[in-house]
């Protein structure tokens, strides 16, 4: 039954039992779907967070208005009963956010004998990183609106929010109710640029690579070593933050991505700078890969050329870089090799030598008859690694058994093909020879007697007259023989008017007189000796016998 006096309509019991129920179901679907409407674009933070208040009474407890309902008993409430105390709702949004508005509803939602009067009526919204220092966000005064959406200010970072209550309703300020409080923001821009990972590989293997220290987000130096063989190092950084940015060496890296760095031998320097969310904070990691200096002491190219002629020798086996043993054979007109050389690596130090004695570079180096070492050592850049190639070179012995000529004093006896020939008067009875030989390690031997070329001499220690001949064994360094005839033809005795000592035209006592005050080379040998005196006086004899 519903009772009319003047203008204040009564509801009957029955009535008011009906219609409570559906008038605040009406209401928390307009306040709940309509404000959540409003604010799509961010969240509500305080949803189900943590609350506080200065007082409550049961069952009206804080965390009836972060609760996400609006029914009568789903709201906070808190009575001071003297005027001028403190009221206040706090909710710990559990982390840090980015607030950029908040929604109120007051008692006056409810409708059905719950009017504007019940809301709030000024207040302030307050933040807090530490729940005891608190600054005013936003202030509110003479409100008459049961839902009070708020964004006039500038976005803010809190972890606390609080409802600081400076008149509780529009009669009294002794009591206050709230019944949902919805905060709305999202976290803020991180300004975490730290790293929670740093991860670098071999390209080449994929392998991990060891760095020092261990990787730690406090720490922002680290050093590594890598073998000469990889060329390049793939590095990925982890962010701890999602959203922070990050540069390698300059240049941008997507997120989860790796970014590939040629390596040069030694020191390589690498720059990850990592930019926070928020675009103001960053970080400097530094890392700097070490790769090693090469190993590798092998040669990629050897040969020997002979001096003269200009050819090249052949080496068995064929030059691989592998096989460091190699032999040779030239023959005995090679009388020097020029030795070439090439390092595999760029760097790498070379030594040569050749029977023991070094050479520089790819000179020519004189060969010795019969086996001649080289020895080419190759340091590699690392100048710890050595790697030695050997070559043995045979140069054969001469066949050259070439007599080259015969000489009597300076003068060359007549040669023709294999013989030599020379006519000496008569006073010439005997003679030496010199036999010149074309190998200078040839030999030859002649009536029993051996010589080395350029040294002694052949004597024949009698002439008788007429040809007297002899044979010259020419033998070459291998062994090889080959004859040589030499003649030699004394002339006949002379008439003796050879020794008209006075010139008169007569062969008489005088000549006799003057040869006997002087001996002198009567026989023409270039020397004066017992064969002159010899003479002299068988001419004497003969001249006496003639008179």
């Amino acid at each position: 039954m519903m009772m009319h006096i003047g203008k204040i309509r009564v509801l009957t019991a029955a009535r008011v039992i009906v219609w409570l129920p559906i008038a605040i179901l009406i209401a928390f679907l307009f306040c709940f779907l309509g404000v959540t409407a409003a604010k799509a674009a961010s969240t509500n933070v305080a949803l189900n967070k943590t609350a506080a208040s200065s007082c409550s009474s049961a069952p009206y407890a804080a965390s009836g208005a972060v609760d996400g309902s609006i029914a009568p008993t789903a709201r906070w409430y808190c009575s001071v009963g003297i005027s001028g105390e403190p009221m206040w709702l706090q909710v710990d949004l559990g982390t840090t956010y980015r607030v950029d508005s908040y929604s109120l509803t007051g008692m006056g939602q409810l409708g059905g004998g719950w009017d504007a009067s019940l809301n709030p009526r000024s207040f302030r919204l307050q933040k807090s990183n530490d729940a005891k220092s608190w600054t005013d966000v936003d202030t509110v005064t003479g409100n008459n609106e049961s839902i009070v959406t708020r964004g006039q200010f500038s976005p803010f970072d809190s972890r606390y929010v609080r409802v600081y209550i400076d008149q509780g309703n529009q009669t009294n300020n002794m009591w206050a109710s709230i019944m949902e409080l919805q905060v709305f923001g999202d976290l803020p821009p991180s300004s975490n640029a730290d790293l929670s990972g740093l991860l670098l590989s071999s390209a080449e293997s994929n392998d991990l690579v060891e760095l020092e220290p261990a990787f730690s987000a406090g720490d922002q130096e680290y050093t590594a070593a890598v073998a000469y063989t990889v060329y390049s190092v793939n590095l990925k950084p982890i962010t701890a933050e999602p959203n922070a940015t990050v540069t390698v060496n300059g240049a941008h890296l997507s997120a989860g991505s790796a970014a590939s760095i040629p390596l040069s031998v030694g020191s390589n320097t690498i720059s990850v700078v990592v930019t926070a969310q928020d675009g103001l904070s960053s970080k400097t990691y530094s890392l700097t890969v070490t790769r090693a200096k090469s190993s590798n002491a092998d040669l990629s190219g050897f040969s020997l050329t002979s001096g003269a002629p200009n050819e090249t020798i052949t080496l068995s086996p064929v030059f691989q870089p592998a096989n460091i043993n190699y032999t040779s054979t030239v023959s005995s007109d090679v009388y020097s090799v020029r030795i070439s050389a090439v390092t595999a690596e760029l760097g790498a130090d070379l030594s040569i030598s050749v029977n023991g004695t070094t050479v520089t570079g790819a000179a020519y180096s004189n060969l010795l008859t019969g086996d001649n070492v080289i020895k080419v050592t190759v340091t590699a850049p690392d100048l710890l690694t050595t790697k030695q190639y050997t070559v043995h070179v045979t140069k054969l012995e001469s066949s050259n058994n070439e007599v080259s000529a015969v000489l009597y004093g300076d003068v060359p006896l007549t040669r023709g093909g294999d013989s030599f020939a020379l006519d000496v008067g008569y006073e010439i009875n005997h003679a030496a020879f010199r036999v010149l030989l074309s190998d200078p390690a040839a030999s030859f031997t002649v009536t029993g007697a051996t010589y080395s070329a350029g040294t002694g001499s052949v004597v024949l220690p009698s002439l008788p007259l007429g040809t007297n001949g002899f044979t010259i064994q020419a033998k070459a360094p291998n062994g090889a023989v080959k004859n040589y005839s030499v003649s030699v033809t004394r002339s006949p005795q002379p008439s003796l008017g050879y020794i008209d000592l006075n010139q008169d035209g007569i062969v008489d006592i005088n000549d006799v007189i003057k040869l006997a005050n002087q001996v002198y080379d009567i026989n023409l040998d270039d020397k004066v000796d017992g064969d002159d005196v010899t003479f002299m006086l068988l001419q004497i004899r003969t001249l006496t016998a003639e008179r």
